[in-house]
């Protein structure tokens, strides 16, 4: 077990290795998480220095989302411009600063003021026809880095952990649950991670500030890293086993 347990440590530090490769060979569109988390961070956080623009909050929330895929097409987003996101900011701005101190190694004490969040954003933003999980996770990653996104590659690297029978189709407190016991699983490594200098966050000007990415945030690297590395596997067996199949069938005509 011991071993097993090390392995998977070892494999987790790969990803969040291979994560920081890729925003070295990416780095403008990664960076957008960090100009979006220095924005909110430094802006709504202390309640005696809140500098409140609507207007520029709105902006930078949309470009941040759309470098994550959130206004494909396919979304409602698309249909509209960054206005649509001023009722989440109204929301954020009226939060104290208690809420600022939320992350995962918080979460059960923590439970239901994460999920009212959750649900106050998606009654403010999303349609009642429209998917909510993936965007309005990645605005809490983006603004107060409580929570990984919950996109296809981080919920299936955390099905793949086998923590629960929880299958990460929604976002409740099992799944937060979910998340806090993968941490505490990993505590040594990811608070040796969060550490790392690695997830110091870039600000407008392209300088290395002193905030860090959240632990939650470290959690979300490795899994957005490790669930794509699962789906592409899958694609490859899947590929083969067609190729396999086509192979046969010619042989046997």
């Amino acid at each position: 077990m011991k071993v097993f347990q090390e392995e998977q440590l070892l494999n987790n530090l790969g990803l969040f290795e291979k994560y920081l490769s890729e925003k070295e060979k990416d780095t403008p569109r990664y960076e957008s998480f960090d100009l979006c988390y220095h924005h909110f961070r430094t802006k709504f956080r202390d309640s005696d220095t809140k500098i409140i623009d609507p207007e520029k909050s709105c902006a930078i929330l949309s470009a941040y989302l759309a470098s994550w895929g959130m206004m494909r097409g396919s979304s409602f987003l698309f249909k509209n411009n960054y206005r649509i996101l001023r009722k989440v900011i109204d929301f954020i701005a009226g939060l104290n600063e208690s809420y600022w101190e939320i992350d995962v190694d918080t979460y059960p004490e923590n439970y239901e003021r994460i999920l009212e969040i959750y649900r106050e954003i998606k009654n403010r933003l999303v349609p009642e026809e429209s998917q909510d999980k993936t965007l309005v996770t990645k605005i809490m990653l983006g603004v107060f880095g409580m929570v990984p996104a919950f996109d296809q590659n981080f919920t299936t690297f955390m099905r793949e952990q086998k923590l629960s029978g929880f299958k990460f189709y929604r976002f409740n407190k099992d799944a937060l649950e979910s998340i806090y016991r993968f941490y505490m699983k990993s505590k040594d490594l990811i608070e040796d991670l969060h550490r790392n200098d690695g997830v110091r966050v870039i600000d407008f000007n392209g300088k290395c500030t002193d905030l860090r990415y959240s632990k939650a945030k470290v959690i979300d690297m490795i899994g957005f890293i490790g669930g794509g590395d699962i789906l592409e596997k899958r694609k490859k067996e899947k590929q083969a086993e067609k190729e396999a199949a086509e192979t046969l069938g010619r042989t046997t005509r």
